[in-house]
């Protein structure tokens, strides 16, 4: 009886072996989800060669994700919603925004606490974060204590 109790337990140390050198998460869409949610400060924005930065930074602009919906707000009372889906098969992986009537493609990265999204409104996402419509990077913003 004891044997066998010591047989499972190695049996059972060395399946969570595996699990550990696993590389991928079970669910890698979740997990990426999991890491855009919280507030994000505009830290850069550019659109269409544009750069806005300084005048949505003025005016305190900053990002939501919660679930699947990113929201911007710029300045006080104006949102703007879209909802989101993620290809995590891809690399840099895919983010395809709408609102219903609008679809935005892009891709992202996450670097620490900085989340740098470069987006097309044309058809296709993205070939690099330096060859698309428009660019935005996000930093964490710290939780309040």
């Amino acid at each position: 009886m004891s044997r066998l109790i010591v047989g499972l337990l190695l049996l059972s140390s060395g399946s969570v072996a595996f699990a550990d050198d696993d590389p991928e998460p079970r669910r890698p869409a979740e997990a990426e989800l999991k890491k855009l949610q919280g507030t994000w400060d505009v830290v850069k924005a550019v659109v269409d060669g544009r750069d806005d930065s300084a005048k949505l930074k003025d005016a305190g602009a900053h990002a939501v994700i919660k679930k699947s919906e990113f929201t911007l707000v710029e300045g006080k009372g104006n949102k703007d919603s879209m909802t989101f889906t993620l290809n995590t098969k891809k690399k840099p992986v895919q983010m395809d925004l709408s609102d219903g009537n609008e679809k935005i493609r892009a891709i992202y990265k996450v670097e620490k606490d900085v989340l740098t999204i470069a987006f097309n409104e044309r058809k296709d996402h993205p070939k690099g974060f330096d060859k698309s419509d428009g660019l935005l990077v996000l930093k964490r913003r710290a939780a309040k204590k």
